[in-house]
């Protein structure tokens, strides 16, 4: 995508009023971004969604040098920019009406891998949270989950921590610029979280980490995960809403147990109480809901057998280098054309040796 025409998608998403349901639209309508702030009021206040209000605002922006200038500083700190159009922009979480339009990204990390996990607790954990969290991540290392969490203080640093321990790709969905990094603390965590995982959030550089910032950065983190881990927590606080979020979007969502007479067990409680999650004592719990394989140190299946074709060769040997890839992506590594990549998907469906994941993600059986 040309410069130019990023500046213009960049202005457009920024206007108040434009979600990605307008954005997407509207985009659909016009040639390029840059048509659409020279189009006529009248015909503009036409279109569905638009009224002459929003057609008016948007006409009358004129902030393409400030958002030029934004681009230009992402360049300076090789942040990725990521649209929602675009096949890097974690495709689980397109299916999230509220999702973000643009993403900011610092670091390595692929945002489609699968299996992704999000964890999240209270910043004041007990003993018994930190073990549960650290033996966990411990036992899901054979399966390769990235893990997913918020950078604060407290079971989310504790899950970042681990995972770095144990060589898995970690992410941290902060509520802020990526330049202005909250909690300071954690800053060395982060370089490390940079190698194989990385920092993103939705927010453009100096925006401050408001704490009305924070239960919408929630909605990142259960959206683009495969399901949300919750530790401790009690039954009001940022971990409720992320439970809440993913199971409103149709994740799965597990809950550590605790006594009831512990306020920071108190909402995992609840949310078990209330069938909106599932009881984790142990990580078979999740392996088994989730349905993931037995025992991942096996071969693929797919390696016993020998009468594939060429281009189902092609997909399986793509997917044993990379499982949970998106089509568009499996694709361009394939060169397989359209009607090709479909028949032979269809063909290795049939013979229960990939599966299609939401988000147009294929995964080995």
């Amino acid at each position: 995508m040309e410069r130019e025409e990023r500046v213009y998608r960049l202005t457009l998403s920024r206007i108040k009023g434009i979600g990605p349901a307008k954005y997407k639209m509207l985009l659909s309508h016009f040639r390029k971004a840059e048509d659409i702030f020279q189009a006529n009021l009248k015909y503009l206040s036409q279109l569905n969604g638009i009224t002459p209000a929003l057609a008016k605002a948007i006409l009358q922006n004129k902030d393409f040098r400030k958002h030029e200038r934004e681009l230009e500083q992402y360049d300076d700190l090789n942040v990725r920019v990521i649209e929602c159009t675009q096949a890097q922009f974690p495709q689980k979480l397109l299916w999230c009406n509220d999702h973000p339009i643009f993403l900011f990204m610092q670091g390595q990390g692929n945002l489609n891998t699968s299996p992704m996990l999000a964890f999240v607790g209270t910043r004041h954990n007990s003993d018994y949270g930190q073990r549960m969290c650290e033996e966990l991540i411990a036992a899901l290392v054979p399966y390769q989950p990235s893990i997913v969490s918020g950078l604060a203080f407290g079971i989310d640093i504790i899950a970042h921590k681990a995972a770095i321990k144990h060589e898995l790709p970690t992410m941290a969905v902060l509520a802020s610029g990526l330049d202005m990094l909250y909690p300071r603390a954690h800053l060395n965590s982060v370089k490390q979280m940079l190698l194989s995982g990385g920092i993103l959030c939705e927010y453009p550089l100096g925006t401050p980490p408001d704490k009305n910032n924070f239960p919408t950065r929630n909605r990142i983190v259960a959206g683009m995960c495969d399901a949300t881990i919750v530790i401790e927590t009690d039954v009001k606080g940022g971990s409720m809403i992320t439970a809440e979020l993913a199971y409103g979007y149709n994740r799965d969502v597990f809950c550590i147990p605790g006594r009831v007479f512990d306020q920071r067990s108190a909402g995992c409680n609840l949310l078990i109480k209330n069938l909106k999650a599932q009881m984790l004592t142990h990580a078979d719990d999740l392996v088994h809901a989730m349905g993931w394989k037995s025992d991942p140190k096996l071969p693929v299946q797919t390696a016993l057998f020998h009468d594939w074709s060429d281009d189902e060769q092609q997909i399986l040997q793509v997917l044993q280098s990379q499982n949970g890839i998106h089509l568009d992506e499996l694709a361009l590594r394939t060169a397989l054309g359209t009607g090709k990549l479909s028949a032979a998907i269809l063909q290795l469906e049939m013979k229960n040796a990939v599966k299609m994941m939401p988000g147009k993600l294929l995964c080995l059986v």
